[in-house]
């Protein structure tokens, strides 16, 4: 009997390893794009609830719906004010998925606060105007938190709780030496205010969001 023997060797092109890993990552990346916006919707969603939360909470948001602090600043109505400048807050999260591209697998960007606050400072809400015998006045009231630090904001006058012809029925200003400046416990800089504050360590709470939404959807 004849036997007749064959070798057949199979080689790899040169450039295979490269091509193979491309070609995975290329289908990792339609995948995530075909389940991420649905995850995005729901990060977003999820951290709009932290946001509020977290601001609610803080010891500002209590001294403007029910403190002290609502007379100091003039605000017959606090909670309606200082609730839609959260709800703005909360409203303006951005999540976005950002396709990857080379070798990376992409990425997600989360913006939560405008660093020079002018989105909030631009609503009706952020300032108060009323008239009085003295004619109109503004009160910049959310500038004042968030950017005003311990400066004085209405000169030669001091705050004395008081309920007879008060606006908020918690007090009002009178001439006195010195003047009045946005009380020391709740003073805020453009870096340091009660919303920065009130989000600080903020960093592991995403982290929680995301993986649990990603793992979700994956």
């Amino acid at each position: 009997m004849v036997q007749n023997h064959f070798t057949a060797r199979i080689g790899l092109a040169q450039n295979f390893s490269a091509q193979f890993h491309k070609d995975i990552l290329k289908e990792i990346n339609n995948k995530l794009s075909a389940v991420l916006p649905a995850a995005v919707n729901s990060i977003k969603r999820n951290l709009g609830e932290m946001v509020r939360a977290r601001i609610m909470a803080s010891p500002e948001y209590a001294a403007i719906v029910g403190g002290r602090l609502r007379g100091e600043l003039g605000l017959p109505d606090g909670l309606a004010r200082i609730s839609a400048i959260i709800e703005k807050w909360a409203e303006s999260i951005s999540v976005r998925y950002l396709r990857g591209a080379h070798g990376s697998l992409g990425l997600i960007d989360i913006g939560i606060l405008q660093s020079d606050w002018e989105d909030v400072l631009a609503m009706g809400e952020a300032v108060l105007t009323y008239t009085s015998r003295k004619g109109s006045k503004s009160l910049e009231w959310l500038r004042w938190l968030l950017k005003e630090g311990r400066a004085v904001i209405v000169s030669s006058y001091e705050f004395v709780p008081k309920t007879k012809g008060s606006r908020t029925g918690l007090g009002i200003m009178i001439k006195r030496g010195g003047g009045w400046k946005v009380p020391a416990q709740y003073m805020g800089t453009e870096g340091d205010n009660f919303a920065t504050r009130a989000l600080a360590n903020i960093v592991s709470d995403i982290d929680i969001i995301v993986r649990r939404e990603l793992t979700r959807v994956l």
